[in-house]
């Protein structure tokens, strides 16, 4: 028996931030599923660098990806780090703190439509199968308004 496993999302699922010679989580997550479970696991990842949660979302229409979802016994979704990237850039010239509850809303409900359409590509009678969505860590802890909505944030997800 084989276990599928299908990654999305943005440069943590690519690895990047992980050591030059230390695979990223996802070669890591892979690893300690097969140990556990004692059966091999075949890895199919989509991310890049930069994505945000619509982009991330968008690779869910490429037919590719849906087969790979569709035969998934694990999926794993990271995302809205870019989003908060870009908030943050806004919120210091304009120091506007609702552009943080609007860009949360906004990865909220993109999340919400991922794993709609994870279930609408899996089908009416599917094997089963686990979603496992990762929260952000704070690149700002400088900013303290940042830290709140990453808290808030990570308490929805």
């Amino acid at each position: 028996m084989v276990l599928r496993y299908t990654a999305l999302g943005d440069s943590l699922t690519t690895g990047r931030g992980s050591g030059l010679f230390s695979p990223g989580f996802v070669q890591r997550f892979g690893d300690m599923m097969e140990a556990d479970l004692k059966t091999r696991t075949a890895i199919n990842i989509f991310a890049r660098s930069g994505l945000n949660t619509e982009e991330i979302l968008g690779l869910l229409s490429y037919p590719y990806v849906q087969k790979c979802i569709r035969d998934a016994d694990m999926i794993t979704i990271t995302g809205c780090g870019n989003d908060l990237i870009d908030s943050v850039l806004t919120y210091q010239t304009s120091k506007d703190e609702t552009i943080f509850s609007r860009v949360s809303a906004h990865c909220h409900e993109n999340f919400e439509k991922m794993i709609a359409k994870i279930a609408e590509i899996k089908g009416k009678k599917p094997s089963p199968y686990a979603i496992r969505v990762f929260n952000l860590y704070n690149p700002f802890p400088e900013i303290d308004i940042a830290g709140k909505w990453i808290t808030s944030f990570n308490s929805h997800l």
